[in-house]
């Protein structure tokens, strides 16, 4: 609820941040600054997975005032986002906490116990992307490659691995025909490939976090 609350907040504030920029930008910088505002389009996503996760996962557990906060944010996001991603989306959201991990990672010291969780990571994330790509029978399609990437010297091993991450995840939002879900390319019967990239993205936070590097790297996203 408390998350809920901010990204209805932050995607009218960050939307009219956009609207205005002309006028802010001389005492804030730039909207595309080395630090940057985080987009209003992110926001909206965020705050309209809360909302729906509200809903599906802990009404019963809302009391009456939760259950009017929350229609009340709800209509607030109608109001300002007329054209929403389709209800129940996730494979954005999960794609972007995949990259700021990874962004992460590039600014953590680099231990051996890091260089090899990064190591295998990378082989399992190519196997998971390979898997993805047959079920949404991609793995011929032009720049769909689940290559991995050349080796890199041996203190290097971040920056391989956030080049994969990226090369992965550009590759799953271009193929998604919305840019919010795969599952509609899946042959059925046949695995979502959607929650297959979920439970990827999942184990992988897992291990990061077992290291201490994601952790230790420090917050990505500013307002």
């Amino acid at each position: 609820m408390a998350a809920f609350h901010v990204y209805v907040h932050l995607a009218l504030l960050c939307s009219l941040a956009e609207q205005r920029a002309p006028r802010p930008r001389d005492a804030y910088g730039p909207l595309d600054a080395p630090s940057p505002m985080t987009p209003s389009r992110k926001a909206f996503e965020q705050a309209r997975y809360l909302g729906e996760s509200l809903r599906s996962e802990c009404w019963e557990e809302l009391g009456l005032a939760g259950r009017r906060m929350v229609d009340w944010l709800g209509a607030v996001l109608d109001a300002m986002d007329p054209a929403p991603p389709p209800a129940g989306s996730f494979l954005h959201l999960v794609l972007d906490r995949y990259l700021k991990e990874a962004r992460r990672i590039r600014r953590a010291p680099l231990s051996d116990d890091l260089a090899a969780t990064l190591a295998a990571l990378g082989r399992s994330e190519a196997e998971t992307f390979r898997a993805v790509l047959s079920a949404v029978g991609a793995g011929e399609h032009p720049g769909t490659s689940a290559d991995e990437p050349a080796a890199a010297p041996a203190d290097d091993h971040p920056a391989a691995f956030t080049r994969q991450r990226r090369h992965i995840a550009d590759t799953l939002l271009r193929l998604a025909p919305n840019g919010y879900r795969l599952d509609s390319l899946c042959r059925a019967p046949g695995p979502s490939a959607d929650a297959m990239v979920r439970a990827m993205v999942e184990a992988s936070s897992r291990e990061l976090a077992a290291t201490s590097a994601v952790a230790a790297a420090g917050p990505q996203t500013r307002v």
